[in-house]
C-alpha cells in the first residue's frame, strides 16, 4: 500500500508540473489580469505540491502518528485542489482560447470553489478525523482516492491542452 500511495503522490506531482508547464508556455500572451490569477494559480500548485511532498515524507516513517499525518495531508492536497480546481479548469480552457476571454467567470468560480471547500471541510473533516480513529483502512482508501483524484484532474487538463495545441 506504501508503494501504490507514493506512485500515486509522484503521478500526480507530475501530471500537475506538466500542465503549470504548458500553461506557462501559453502565460506571454495573457493580458495583465490573466497574468495575475495565474500567478495566484501557481501559488496554489505550490501549495498542492507542498502538501503532497509532505505527505509522501510522512508516508516514509513508519509510526501511526506520521501515516495519520500523511493521509490527512493527502486530503489537505486535495481540498487545496478542490479550492481552485474550477477555477484552474476553467482558466485552462480559456487560456487555449484566448487569454483574455471569461476571467470574470473564473474569478467568480475560485471564489465559489473556495467558499465550497470551506463548508465542505467545515462539515466533513470531523467525520474524517472520526473515521480514521475507527477505521484506518478506510482513511486510507480515502486518501488514496484524494491523490488519485488529483493526478486524474490535471491528466485530464493536460490531454485537453494538447490536444487543443495539435
Amino acid at each position: 500500500m506504501e508503494k501504490d500511495f507514493k506512485e500515486a503522490i509522484d503521478k500526480s506531482k507530475k501530471a500537475m508540473e506538466s500542465l503549470e508547464s504548458k500553461v506557462e508556455d501559453l502565460a506571454e500572451d495573457f493580458s495583465e489580469q490573466s497574468s495575475e490569477i495565474w500567478k495566484d494559480l501557481k501559488t496554489s500548485f505550490s501549495t498542492i505540491s507542498s502538501k503532497l511532498d509532505k505527505a509522501a515524507s510522512n508516508f516514509d516513517k513508519k509510526d501511526d502518528e506520521a501515516i495519520l499525518q500523511a493521509h490527512l495531508g493527502a486530503m489537505e492536497a486535495k481540498e487545496n485542489m478542490n479550492e481552485v480546481k474550477d477555477t484552474i479548469e476553467e482558466f485552462t480552457i480559456n487560456a487555449m482560447k484566448s487569454a483574455e476571454v471569461g476571467i470574470d467567470r473564473a474569478v467568480l468560480k475560485a471564489h465559489l470553489g473556495k467558499m465550497e471547500a470551506e463548508d465542505f471541510w467545515e462539515n466533513e473533516g470531523k467525520g474524517i478525523r472520526e473515521e480514521f480513529n475507527n477505521s484506518k483502512k478506510s482513511v486510507s482508501k480515502l486518501a488514496e482516492d484524494a491523490i488519485d483524484e488529483i493526478g486524474n484532474f490535471f491528466e485530464k487538463l493536460n490531454k485537453t491542452l494538447s490536444k487543443e495545441k495539435s
